[in-house]
């Protein structure tokens, strides 16, 4: 389990352009082109964030197949796929991979587009046959993620690996001390992602739900996901200004105001996302971790 930066012009859009997946899936991001455009730009910066290593796992180049789970634009789907050539990749999603991703992806991938909690019998992808199972940040879509880790523990060949950078939708200063404890509208955001099912401490908890999953073996790393660029954390400058580009205004005016929206007064969802505007900004060193 880790923890979680680009250089695009990112512009937001207004609820009415945006266009979502039509699963039963409680996902609550968009999957449209403005949002690819974030992703791609989010995947450059976890890997500057990671040192250049985005696969944390031990893994042998005997691999035969890998599969990347909640893939998106499959950034990280083509990158396992050119470092273990002769390996079948997958990349799977609730929404179509960008048909752009599709014509440069290498001859060794294949896209799937479903939804990982509801394997079943017929799944293209037999139980046994994987040797690697990744996923990142799923923390706005997995509601059940003891049958997430079951199901991958299904599908691992017996040795596999299964690896998750995750983080909780907790903060802290420069100084390691956690805080947002003043903060009213992350305390809602939390009991309202816990309603749906979500885990907003998905990264703390992930240990535990593979163990209890069957998981042996289990190792943790954390990395500094910088919501201000500090130089104390150099490889997290390049997300940290991303976070305050994209990610603050992103977190403000789609994750939280979405995900509120009907729940509470507009104009209670337009002071929280001023809050969140002022809030994420408002301590030296402030960062999650990945």
């Amino acid at each position: 389990r880790r923890h979680e930066r680009i250089n695009i012009t990112f512009k937001m859009a207004t609820e009415a352009t945006r266009t979502y997946h039509s699963t039963s899936s409680v996902y609550l991001l968009p999957n449209d082109e403005l949002e690819h455009q974030r992703l791609d730009r989010q995947s450059e910066c976890h890997l500057a964030m990671l040192h250049g290593q985005i696969i944390r796992a031990p893994l042998p180049n005997s691999i035969s197949t890998a599969l990347d789970v909640g893939c998106g634009t499959a950034s990280t789907t083509i990158t396992i796929a050119k470092q273990f050539p002769n390996a079948r990749v997958i990349g799977l999603d609730l929404s179509a991979v960008p048909e752009k991703t599709k014509s440069r992806a290498p001859s060794n991938v294949d896209f799937i587009q479903g939804n990982f909690l509801e394997i079943k019998d017929d799944f293209s992808i037999q139980a046994g046959s994987v040797d690697y199972i990744y996923a990142r940040l799923l923390i706005s879509g997995v509601n059940d993620w003891p049958t997430y880790y079951r199901n991958a523990f299904t599908l691992l060949r017996s040795g596999g690996y299964v690896e998750n950078h995750e983080v909780d939708h907790i903060w802290f200063d420069g100084n390691e001390n956690p805080i947002g404890d003043e903060w009213e509208w992350l305390k809602v955001f939390r009991s309202e992602l816990k309603s749906k099912g979500l885990d907003p401490d998905a990264g703390s908890n992930a240990a535990k739900y593979m163990r209890e999953a069957g998981f042996v073996d289990i190792h943790q790393q954390s990395f500094v996901w910088s919501f201000l660029p500090d130089q104390r954390w150099p490889n997290s400058i390049k997300i940290g200004e991303y976070s305050q580009e994209v990610l603050r205004p992103f977190f403000a005016n789609e994750m939280v105001a979405k995900l509120l929206h009907g729940k509470i007064s507009e104009e209670k969802v337009k002071e929280y996302s001023e809050a969140i505007m002022t809030d994420l900004i408002s301590v030296e060193g402030i960062h999650r971790k990945f």
